[in-house]
């Protein structure tokens, strides 16, 4: 075995290759992307060469899953001996990802996908993490998926690496939270509602959407105001999505 597919298998965290591969595939799925992308992510094990990889899943999926070890690559160059990230190291290894976008923006997606799917194994494995290498998943995994608006992902890793972090911490939140389950979700449904009536009233095609706050932001804004989690009002979010904004 070569020590740049250690490496990607390493990082998995012992998660076994085929169960890695599956969970990738999910993630990418539910972002509705195209075959060569699920096509790379199914073949994201693989330990061929870029010529017996074309050969096998085609040029496009081949030089997508190229480029996704690469991005491996350049993260393992960058990490402390503590498992985490310089500051400078972690602006160095944005600034590669931001790159890697002129070349193809998938890369990054498949990239995310997979360090998500380690999040879920951790959490499920119940493993240590080192909490440099959390900080790190906060610092540039999450940031990256906000900016590239996939809130879902960012949300998840999030609140995983939080966990990971001050587990004491997330699990009181997480009890204070579903302690009101039924009333804040009871909250949101009417919200919703009376939202899209409003947007059917004033004649706009849009997608109302609502959910609790994810605990590691409500932690943040605990953290940034000094207050109690009984002082929080704004522990739900709502996002309306339309085709267009008209200035």
């Amino acid at each position: 075995q070569s020590e740049k597919v250690a490496l990607f298998q390493d990082a998995w965290y012992g998660e076994p290759d085929e169960q890695h591969a599956s969970g990738v595939l999910k993630i990418l799925q539910s972002l509705n992307l195209d075959e060569a992308t699920l096509t790379a992510a199914s073949n994201i094990a693989r330990t061929h060469g870029k010529e017996a990889l074309t050969k096998l899943i085609g040029d496009e999926s081949a030089k997508l899953l190229i480029g996704y070890r690469g991005l491996r690559q350049a993260q393992a160059k960058l990490v402390r001996n503590d498992g985490g990230l310089s500051i400078s190291g972690q602006e160095e290894m944005l600034r590669k990802m931001l790159l890697a976008f002129g070349d193809d923006l998938r890369v990054v997606l498949i990239y995310l996908a997979s360090r998500l799917q380690t999040l879920r194994w951790i959490t499920q494995e119940k493993l240590e993490m080192p909490k440099a290498w959390a900080q790190e998943i906060l610092n540039i995994d999450a940031s990256l998926a906000n900016r590239l608006g996939i809130w879902q992902m960012k949300w998840e890793m999030e609140d995983l690496a939080f966990r990971a972090m001050s587990p004491d911490t997330y699990r009181d939140i997480a009890k204070m939270l579903d302690a009101k389950r039924i009333e804040r979700q009871s909250f949101i449904d009417r919200i919703v509602l009376q939202l899209q009536d409003e947007l059917k009233a004033a004649q706009i095609d849009g997608e109302v959407l609502g959910r609790p706050k994810h605990i590691y932001s409500i932690w943040k804004k605990m953290q940034g105001k000094s207050l109690d989690f009984a002082d929080l009002y704004d522990v739900r979010a709502f996002r309306v999505l339309v085709a267009d904004v008209k200035s």
